[in-house]
């Protein structure tokens, strides 16, 4: 065989190992970002809130500071609540979801009596002793969201869903303070005075809701998440107060109220012969800022706004097919 036979031959060799190794599968460079593949599927879910409830309604602004202090206020307390949802998801990563919020409970604290001295401007000294002190609160919450949203995938095992939809909020509390005080000044009888004021506030309002909810799925089944959400809700605040002066007093304003809300968990997959069943635990904040209105006298006519914020443990189970 001549040089040009051989050189032919190694040609035709090497070209055939290309040609085989070409034929072990097909090469592609996968983008960061992917849609996921089509599906239609369904599910439902709920979970238990433990939460506390807290706003600048719940504080007593009769306090008297001199030599000492008597408190009149209410200690934020924890409550249960629930949540419950259902999601429909559609085509390539699309899903349209549907969940609700509710907490509404009530609690009381009474003081123990205290006494405290302080002098007038005169030189005159006065002792007063809070016989007694006793205050209660009713929270009330309602959330409700309509979601729209598009889930990315980051790889295999991270992804980001994008949501817009609306948000219907309503926001109420109900105080009562009942105070009783003896005055004791030199020379002039004790005086007996009794402060029992009610004051109440609620919103009703609705608007747009956007947010972001980010997952890293582990190859155990567990997933880790954030989710975070804001909403410009239109609505209307009412106040009413009735007072130790006998005077009754209500009022309400037109007002745009900013809502914002967040989630940290952690969830474990179950899979079923038929789906998977989701064990969800986290904790969530959410937050109105000055939706409410309160006043403790009838000289505030106005009224004082007070956000509402509740935040707490979360756990549930969540159904997918």
């Amino acid at each position: 065989m001549n040089k040009f036979s051989k050189l032919t031959l190694l040609v035709i060799t090497f070209s055939g190992l290309q040609a085989y190794a070409g034929t072990m599968g097909a090469t592609c460079q996968k983008s960061i970002v992917e849609t996921p593949c089509e599906e239609r599927g369904f599910a439902i879910g709920g979970k238990a809130l433990y939460l506390k409830p807290t706003s600048n309604i719940y504080e007593m602004p009769y306090s008297i500071y001199a030599n000492g202090a008597v408190q009149y206020g209410v200690q934020n307390a924890w409550a249960w609540g629930f949540q419950l949802e259902a999601d429909y998801r559609f085509e390539t990563g699309n899903d349209f979801n549907l969940n609700w919020y509710r907490l509404h409970t009530s609690y009381s604290q009474e003081h123990s009596p205290a006494t405290v001295n302080w002098v007038y401007e005169t030189g005159t000294a006065v002792e007063l002793n809070n016989a007694s002190s006793r205050a209660s609160v009713n929270p009330e919450w309602d959330q409700v969201n309509i979601e729209f949203g598009q889930r990315f995938n980051y790889g295999d095992n991270k992804h980001l869903r994008f949501h817009a939809g609306a948000q219907y909020s309503r926001v109420a509390n109900n105080s009562i303070w009942d105070v009783i005080d003896i005055i004791t000044i030199p020379v002039i009888p004790p005086n007996t005075s009794r402060v029992l004021m009610n004051t109440s506030s609620s919103f009703n309002g609705f608007g747009p809701r956007v947010g972001l909810d980010a997952y890293y799925q582990t190859p155990w089944y567990l997933g880790v998440y954030a989710k975070a959400a804001m909403s410009m809700l239109a609505g209307t605040t009412k106040f009413n107060y009735v007072g130790d002066e006998v005077v009754g007093m209500n009022g309400s304003s037109s007002r745009v109220i900013p809502g914002l809300d967040a989630k940290l968990g952690l969830n474990y997959d179950y899979q079923l012969p038929q789906g998977v069943l989701t064990a969800d635990i986290g904790w969530l904040w959410v937050n109105y800022i000055n939706v409410l209105t309160y006043s403790f006298s009838s000289q505030n006519s106005p009224g004082t706004p007070s956000s509402f914020e509740v935040q707490g443990l979360y756990f549930g189970l969540k159904y997918t097919a």
